[in-house]
């Protein structure tokens, strides 16, 4: 599988406006700055965009993704995922969790069906299980720094309405947390050395080519309505 699969190194520039590309929970959800001013965004972040992007099948995004995709759709589901069954998933895995066999593994129900684990690898290990199943993956990002410190914006949020009982309104104070401007450059590394490892297919890359263009434009929100 890794001979269909270049080596490579790439650099993605986001542009933010008036957004916040990755809150901190430690800092009550500021943008994530370093002492020097410096903004950033974790490459945990970024992966989350993606995964969320393509866990929709009913999509617009996924309904107009190649057919070789969208007739494939069980092996474009998502590890990473809200309410998983952990259960289930091990059962996909192997039958047997404590030994690990990595021609089965590879040939197993968790590998054909979650294009994540393929290709970012998974930490996905319960209790007693060989710890063959964890794998780095095919693809790595680094965190993305801004060129420049970034100032942030803070505002307090107003419901005219009202969030309690009893209360016609209602305000959270300096809960609106932006960057007012900010370029930050995040590289990433296609290492093909580990697809024989996750399962990793040329196609999986391919599809995270078609992804990484749209990872903010179609997953915008109140708090993050303009990053390119």
């Amino acid at each position: 599988m890794s001979s269909d699969i270049k080596r490579a190194t790439g650099l993605l520039v986001v542009e933010v406006v008036n957004s916040n590309p990755n809150g901190d929970p430690d800092r009550e959800s500021d943008p994530r700055q370093r002492p020097n001013g410096i903004g950033e965004i974790s490459p945990v972040s970024f992966k989350r965009k993606l995964r969320d992007l393509l866990e929709d099948h009913n999509s617009l995004f996924f309904q107009n993704l190649p057919d070789e995709y969208k007739q494939n759709d069980t092996r474009y589901n998502i590890l990473e995922s809200r309410g998983r069954n952990r259960n289930a998933i091990k059962s996909e895995m192997s039958n047997d969790i404590e030994n690990f066999d990595q021609d089965a593994f590879l040939k197993s129900e968790f590998v054909n069906n979650y294009w994540d684990a393929r290709v970012f690898g998974n930490t996905f290990l319960e209790e007693k299980a060989n710890k063959g199943f964890i794998k780095s993956g095919v693809v790595q990002f680094g965190v993305g720094v801004s060129i420049s410190p970034v100032e942030i914006i803070r505002h307090t949020n107003t419901n005219k309405a009202g969030v309690q009982e009893g209360k016609n309104a209602g305000m959270a104070p300096l809960a609106f947390r932006i960057v007012e401007h900010g370029v930050y450059l995040m590289p990433f590394f296609v290492n093909p050395n580990y697809a024989g490892k996750t399962g990793c297919t040329a196609k999986d890359i391919e599809l995270l080519k078609l992804l990484i263009p749209q990872s903010y434009d179609l997953n915008r929100s109140a708090i993050r309505p303009d990053i390119r």
